[in-house]
């Protein structure tokens, strides 16, 4: 009886030995099994972001051409081009780009897809794309374009009414983290032209620019040279997180142009980046405050209808005067900071493709005319 005991307790050892393992392979089965699942959906959530972006970039460059002949019949019936031709670039702008679109599309034109797989999506999982246009932001490179000084004075009226804002106040009179501020957004001003300029020289007098950053933990100098990339900004004297968020979105390295499009720039980039700077010097922020409500209710309209009739610098100073802002703003600085003629080549564009739980974000920035991305991340 001892020793069918101890088979028995053998056996039930070599059981719970044998259960464990099946348990423990199991288990290691459905981790590598969810893995595979989970790489699959990453790349296609990657390929579909990858999908919005290049059917986004196409609309944009055929958009262009587009525009262009458009333009060009325009002026052979001898009618008005630019502006008073129609926007046809800017509504193949505004066709959406997501899967589900995609997909119809392509159970449209393939018409000989039979069977059970005709009816499933070509793009399984979600996608979209979006483009803003490089033009409708700060040309910020123009500060050291010492040749064109109607460039470069337009420039820096955008970004000093960018940074009177109010709310931003408060970063012009506490420290960073290396001890020091700009005391006013004019020095602010400055010193993103010293950082660009050529020379070593601060804006406006003879003293040496490099001193502001002498006094950092791994002391550096000016640049001296354009921009590279908007992330420089953090490098500049005066610029601190907050001010940094402030412009991020707001300026552009790729933008050679120093004036605004009203086709393309968001609401919100004409009311508090262009607007301000086309103020008379006697006027205060406040007067803008007062009238922005009323001002960003009719500009609205107006963008509404700009598929049909495209919003004129005319109009849009007509907008400033029915708003109450007749004899506050200059004729001659609105003129110069916004433009009605659509040369937009430049295009950030934000892609993002969903598979399952896994999403996968691109942003990058393409050249219309060219039809090249000059830059991209995947995230």
């Amino acid at each position: 009886s001892s020793q069918r005991g101890v088979a028995l307790l053998m056996v039930l050892g070599l059981l719970a030995l044998l259960g464990t393992v099946i348990a423990d392979f199991q288990y290691s089965s459905q981790v590598d099994v969810r893995l595979a699942y989970n790489a699959r959906d990453e790349l296609q959530a990657e390929y579909n972001a990858l999908s919005a972006l290049r059917v986004r970039a196409l609309i944009l460059k055929q958009a262009r051409k587009v525009q262009a002949l458009v333009n060009g019949s325009m002026q052979a019936m001898g009618g008005a081009s630019g502006a008073a031709a129609p926007p046809i670039g800017a509504i193949l702008d505004m066709i959406p780009v997501e899967c589900g679109l995609l997909s119809a599309i392509t159970k449209r034109i393939d018409r000989s897809a039979t069977g059970p797989g005709a009816q499933e999506d070509f793009f399984p999982g979600e996608c979209m794309a979006t483009s803003e246009s490089e033009h409708a932001k700060i040309a910020i490179n123009l500060l050291a374009n010492g040749l064109n000084q109607g460039a470069q004075t337009a420039v820096a009226n955008m970004l000093r009414g960018t940074l009177f804002d109010p709310r931003l106040r408060k970063h012009f009179e506490q420290d960073d983290l290396m001890g020091q501020h700009a005391e006013t957004p004019d020095i602010l001003v400055n010193a993103l032209a010293d950082w660009v300029d050529a020379d070593h020289n601060q804006q406006g007098s003879l003293g040496d620019e490099d001193r502001y950053y002498q006094y950092a933990r791994e002391p550096y100098r000016a640049k001296n040279a354009p921009f590279d990339s908007v992330a420089e900004l953090q490098l500049v004297y005066g610029v601190n997180d907050a001010l940094y968020a402030a412009l991020k979105n707001r300026v552009s390295v790729y933008s050679s142009e120093p004036t605004i499009e009203l086709s393309t720039a968001p609401i919100e980039t004409i009311l508090l980046v262009g607007l301000p700077a086309i103020l008379k010097d006697n006027v205060g922020y406040d007067v803008l405050q007062a009238a922005l409500p009323v001002l960003a209710q009719k500009l609205a309209v107006m963008k509404q209808m700009s598929s049909f009739a495209p919003l004129s610098v005319h109009l849009f100073g007509g907008l400033l005067d029915a708003s109450g802002l007749a004899g506050k703003y200059d004729p001659q600085r609105l003129q110069s900071q916004f433009t009605d003629r659509s040369s937009t080549v430049w295009y950030t564009i934000l892609a993002q493709g969903s598979m399952g739980n896994a999403t996968r974000k691109i942003r990058a920035v393409f050249q219309a005319m060219e039809g090249s991305f000059y830059y991209a991340r995947v995230d």
